[in-house]
């Protein structure tokens, strides 16, 4: 009996690569574990599931959890999290759950009403890069996961390739945490902006196909 908190968005969807499959003659499929939802894939997220529930109620830390997204729709983990925090704050852009703002804001409440002695960010690099400038006013040392830029988890690709302190750093051999007042996030933000054009198409093209299969995300686990 192992305590989990569900982090991922699960069942993660399969997607056809069609150029491949061309190329072989055969149909190729990709389970897209890049697509949890959390920011990191596969069996990483898997384990941190159970990982963080022990760790947050071994500590014996106040923990409190700013939760926020463009509208209630898309919170995600509100349940989850709550069971495992003393305090969750959740804010939308547009009112439709909690409060109505941003992250930094719900951020900035709790900084300013209590001693905060860290702040953990998880999320999209251009929320990670806000929340860091956020606590950096107050000289609150802050932690980022960077597992958004990984890709195949063994240094050896260097997509993952980030500037920490002034030096290059490969966020699945030297993190993924990171002090978030030390990462280049105005580069990092530039290099996942790369190949944007390619995604969109590649994630309508395989939506494309697994509806003419009649595949389903549900149906793959």
């Amino acid at each position: 009996n192992i305590d989990r908190i569900e982090l991922a968005n699960l069942p993660t969807p399969i997607y056809g690569l069609n150029k491949v499959s061309r190329e072989l003659g055969k149909n190729i499929w990709i389970k897209r574990d890049d697509f949890t939802g959390a920011e990191m894939s596969g069996n990483k997220v898997r384990k941190l599931e159970f990982s963080i529930a022990q760790a947050l109620k071994a500590a014996g830390n106040r923990v409190i959890t700013v939760l926020a997204a463009r509208n209630k729709d898309l919170i995600i983990l509100h349940d989850q999290l709550s069971a495992v925090s003393d305090e969750v704050i959740v804010m939308t852009d547009d009112g439709s759950m909690g409060q109505k703002g941003l992250v930094t804001e719900g951020v900035e409440q709790v900084i300013n009403r209590e001693q905060v002695d860290k702040c953990v960010t998880i999320g999209p690099a251009i929320m990670m890069k806000f929340v860091a400038l956020t606590t950096k006013k107050y000289g609150i040392p802050t932690e980022a996961s960077l597992n958004t830029i990984m890709v195949d988890g063994t240094g050896m690709c260097g997509a993952c390739r980030v500037t920490v302190n002034g030096k290059t750093k490969f966020v699945c051999v030297d993190g993924p945490e990171f002090d978030a007042h030390a990462v280049d996030f105005d580069e990092m933000l530039s290099r996942l902006r790369q190949y944007k054009n390619e995604e969109v198409e590649s994630m309508s093209l395989g939506g494309q196909e697994l509806s003419g299969l009649g595949v389903t995300s549900e149906q793959v686990q």
